[in-house]
């Protein structure tokens, strides 16, 4: 049914995240990280889309290219003006660099 609204509207981002985690819920990780690298392109790979991805990577155990993904966002971010935003992302990528540590 999302597919087909999908199909009927284009790619939005909003209903493309829901379908995201809809197949996480499912199980289904290697759809979810289709989906997600589906929003590279609209969302100008962005820090955010960067961490939302290395979180997916996460799950799905692929450790080297999640750091080499968080170091780059890291780095985008690095590059942009301090906003509430980029705080929250920043804090977002502490959080996953602690996970890869782990």
């Amino acid at each position: 049914m999302l597919d087909q609204g999908l199909e009927q509207l284009g790619l939005v981002p909003q209903l493309q995240r829901e379908a995201i985690a809809l197949e996480l819920g499912a199980g289904r990780l290697q759809a979810a990280l289709a989906r997600q690298e589906t929003l590279r392109i609209p969302l100008r790979d962005s820090a955010r889309w960067k961490l939302e991805r290395v979180d997916l990577m996460l799950q799905a155990n692929s450790q080297a290219e999640a750091r080499a993904l968080l170091a780059a966002a890291s780095e985008q971010l690095a590059g942009q003006r301090d906003t509430p935003a980029r705080r929250a992302l920043e804090a977002q990528a502490a959080r996953l660099a602690e996970a890869l540590a782990d």
